[in-house]
């Protein structure tokens, strides 16, 4: 009964909570209603908007499907826009032309609507908005690729950069094995050395007498005392090192049985807090069991009273029936009812002893099995504490014991280390004794040494002044014979060219005096003028003729003799190298030769010329018939002159030859003014010829071209010297420097970007960067990429102003003539020496043209003018 009565009583509380419930929300109907109203305007207006989507949808359709027709469309991008443009201009006079596909039949029906033409003209600027999000999406996807292109380009090559200095350390680290190698033998070489050194020291300071005896002696007594102490250090170096073994080992032990021993320890309190948590468990468990049979024992008291009122009521029941049936109400059923009621009274009483009664044994026996627990947990940690105990005082023994021999080994070890440390410092003594005999050893040998260097280094320097000697010696020789060699030919020459003027000296006298004679039965016949005119004419010409023939072939035999001088002079020149001992000697040969090749040849000539004035009956015809002489003479000295130049050449182009060189040439240039001044002095008495000024002419440029040859030898006698050094110098810096950089140099050789790229980023941003600031200002560039930026023109022909204004008219230039700006500016870039690797028709035809082959011509410009 009470339960119904408390589930009626939560009954009654949850219906007063539901009805303030209700209360609370009769208050929000009104806005559940306002509510409700929105959400009717929403979804018309969702409606609404759904159909308006669906008609953007279809228009959006419509516009997709002209784009695509225009963007199919075989035209350029300026041609697409020039026809939506035009398209949106006619659209208020065909505005069918947008209508949808579906409704191809009412194209030819023109709507009046402004709605219609409001529809159409958002429809062309959506259109117009499209295609210009089209176009930029397409330059910034070209942009984009090209930009990538550039990038994966630079990745490769800074690959193939990678895969170079990857082959150079592969290559350094050979040479430098190679040179390691050969540190290794130069070492071994030098230990070989210092042997040799210490057993020629041993050998030079060896000497047989007794004082060298004792102290070998005395040296080997010390050297054996100091192998036997340092044998006796070894040992007891070795017996330390075991006592210190013994002693690492036995704290190792004990290291591991405090190991072991907090291990234990940490294993008693794993298994004590197991302990702990198993009888927590336990004792839960327990609890739980008798919370279930306190539970149980409730249940079965309650189930006694129970069935014993039951079973009263059921007698009551069975009573009353009796006496409803009997029907006889009296006095003793009164009392029968008194009675029945106290015994009721008193049944309840009893049932209510029962269950204390029941209540109280449930209690005992709790207590009982509580007791019994304790006592069971009370044993178990008594076993457990011994066991624990034993343990710990088994451990306890063995440490103590362990602890008294290592405290034994250790007072051991302290003992050995004493003894070890005092025969250690006797040990220090006796090897600082032994250093200090080492010290004044090593003295006397360094001394040694020393003197044993100065001795070699004047023995090497002696050896070194012979060989140089013999060496000059041997070049002095050589030079000497070679000398010999060019004289003798000069004078072979020299006698074969005396020999042939002899010759042609006396065929010439001859010949004179066979004319002469003419000339004088001639002048004998002056009967008729006009017959001696035509004879003196006819032999005029006949000698005119003789004569160019004969000068003729004197020119070609004097160009031989001076051609063969010249290549003897050059073979002279090129392998003469000697020294200062025989200057004196070349030049004397040299000096030798122009008596026998320039002053006997010109013997005849003077008496030739001698005799030819001495002569007064034909001085017309002795000047004519002289004349060819004199110019086949005179005509040697503008080959000395070319000659000369050619020897000053020579001389210049090679500056490293010996001084010797320049003198042997300038004597031959003196042997070639000697000759030219002879022959001028013949012609210079022969003031009846027409030569003088032609042979003045010569002299003079020979005695110019002579006076650079000695001032240009002079400068050569200074600065050959000071030349080779510098040049040694400076080839070693030079390799030097380009072993340090020439990986940098090469690199910037290769690519002149580099510079560019030195703070970051990629080289064609880098350029394109460049290109954007080198025409800041110019109008009508927009240099967004290297393709279509580039296409008419005007970016080349604004770079090649700033650097050239004068042959770029820039400010005449228009976009839509592109042939003519290609051409300014190939032609402008041509002029500074920039070649052309662009074709003009393929920048003009193609709207994007290959924009590696525009940043290559655009790369050679920066080079070219930055770089």
């Amino acid at each position: 009964m009470q339960e119904f009565q408390s589930h009626l009583e939560r009954l009654r509380q949850e219906n007063a909570e539901l009805e303030e419930k209700v209360i609370e929300m009769s208050v929000y109907k009104q806005e559940v209603q306002a509510l409700r109203d929105e959400i009717v305007k929403l979804q018309t207006s969702q409606e609404m908007s759904n159909s308006e989507l669906h008609r953007l949808l279809d228009e959006n359709e419509t516009l997709r499907d002209r784009l695509k027709s225009v963007v199919q469309s075989p035209l350029s991008d300026s041609e697409k826009q020039q026809i939506i443009r035009d398209s949106q201009r006619l659209h208020s006079s065909a505005p069918a032309s947008i209508a949808l596909p579906n409704n191809l039949d009412m194209e030819g029906t023109p709507c009046v609507t402004p709605d219609w033409d409001k529809q159409s003209s958002s429809s062309e600027i959506a259109v117009a908005c499209l295609q210009d999000k089209i176009t930029q999406m397409e330059e910034t996807h070209y942009s984009t690729n090209e930009e990538l292109q550039a990038t994966l380009q630079e990745l490769a090559d800074l690959q193939s950069q990678i895969n170079e200095l990857q082959t150079d350390n592969e290559r350094l680290a050979e040479e430098k094995d190679v040179i390691f190698q050969s540190l290794c033998r130069q070492t071994e070489k030098l230990e070989d050395s210092r042997t040799q050194i210490g057993t020629l020291q041993k050998l030079l300071l060896r000497e047989p007498n007794q004082q060298d005896g004792g102290s070998t002696e005395r040296e080997q007594k010390l050297v054996e005392l100091l192998k036997n102490a340092q044998e006796e250090r070894e040992s007891l170096m070795l017996k330390q090192e075991e006592l210190n073994s013994e002693l690492n080992e036995l704290k190792v032990a004990l290291d591991d049985t405090t190991n072991e021993k907090l291990r234990l320890h940490e294993r008693i309190g794993v298994l004590e807090s197991t302990i702990d948590a198993t009888n927590a468990e336990r004792t839960e468990i327990d609890a739980q069991l008798i919370q279930s049979k306190e539970d149980s024992s409730v249940k079965q008291i309650e189930i006694s009273r129970l069935t014993t009122l039951l079973e009263n009521a059921r007698a009551k029941i069975e009573e009353l029936e009796q006496d409803r049936a009997l029907g006889d109400k009296s006095d003793l059923g009164e009392l029968l009812d008194t009675a029945r009621k106290e015994k009721d009274a008193l049944e309840i009483q009893v049932a209510s002893l029962q269950e204390q009664v029941s209540i109280s044994q449930c209690e005992i026996q709790k207590l009982k099995d509580q007791l019994a627990r304790m006592s069971e947990e009370c044993k178990v940690v008594r076993n457990n504490a011994k066991c624990v105990i034993s343990d710990l005082e088994y451990k306890h023994e063995t440490i103590k014991q362990e602890k008294v021999k290592i405290a034994s080994d250790c007072q051991q070890l302290q003992e050995n280390v004493s003894e070890l440390q005092v025969q250690n410092k006797c040990l220090n003594d006796d090897k600082a004794q032994l250093e200090a005999l080492l010290s004044e050893t090593q003295r006397h040998l360094g001394e040694t040494e020393r003197l044993l260097a100065e001795k070699t280094d004047e023995l090497n320097q002696e050896i070194n002044l012979r060989r140089q000697e013999s060496e000059e010696w041997d070049r002095f020789q050589s030079d000497l014979l070679m000398t010999v060699r060019v004289a003798n030919d000069f004078k072979t020459e020299a006698h074969n060219a005396r020999e042939q003027l002899a010759l042609d000296n006396k065929a010439l006298r001859e010949r004179i005096r066979v004319m002469e004679q003419q000339i004088e039965k001639l002048n004998k016949l002056v009967a008729s003028t006009e017959s001696h005119q035509s004879i003196f004419n006819t032999v005029q010409q006949e000698m005119a003729v003789r004569r160019q023939q004969k000068s003729a072939i004197q020119r070609q035999d004097s160009r031989l003799s001076v051609k063969s001088l010249i290549e003897s002079i050059e073979n002279s020149a090129k392998q003469a190298k000697v020294t200062a001992e025989s200057r004196c000697s070349s030049s004397s040969s040299i000096n030798s030769i122009p008596a026998d090749t320039v002053v006997n040849p010109s013997m005849p000539t003077n008496n030739a010329v001698a005799k030819n004035t001495n002569n007064h009956n034909g001085n017309e015809s002795s000047s004519v018939l002289h004349s060819p002489l004199i110019s086949s003479i005179t005509a040697k000295s503008p080959l000395r002159e070319q000659q000369q130049p050619t020897t000053v050449s020579n001389i210049s182009s090679n500056p490293k030859n010996n001084p010797t060189d320049t003198v042997l040439l300038i004597k031959t240039q003196n042997l070639i003014a000697n000759s030219s001044g002879n022959l001028d002095s013949s012609n210079n008495n022969n003031s009846n010829y027409s030569n003088n000024n032609i042979s003045c002419n010569n002299n003079n440029k020979v005695s110019t071209l002579i006076s650079n040859s000695y001032s240009h030898s002079g400068k050569l006698f200074k600065q050959q010297a000071d030349d080779h050094v510098t040049a040694s110098i400076l080839s070693h810096k030079t390799m030097d420097y380009v072993r340090r950089n020439s990986y940098g140099d090469i690199s910037d050789r290769k690519d002149p970007l580099n510079a560019l790229v030195k703070n970051g980023g990629s080289k064609r941003n880098a350029l394109l960067k460049w290109c954007q600031n080198k025409t800041v200002g110019y109008r009508n560039i927009d240099i967004t990429n290297f393709s279509s930026s580039w296409n008419d023109g005007l970016a080349l022909c604004a770079i090649m102003h700033s650097y050239l204004p004068d042959r770029i008219p820039y400010d005449k230039l228009s976009p839509n003539d592109k042939r003519r700006n290609f051409s300014l500016a190939f032609v402008a870039a041509e002029s500074v020496g920039i070649p052309t690797s662009l074709s003009i028709d393929d920048m003009c035809q193609l709207e994007r043209p290959d924009w590696q082959q525009v940043m290559g011509y655009v790369t050679a410009i920066y080079k070219h003018f930055e770089t």
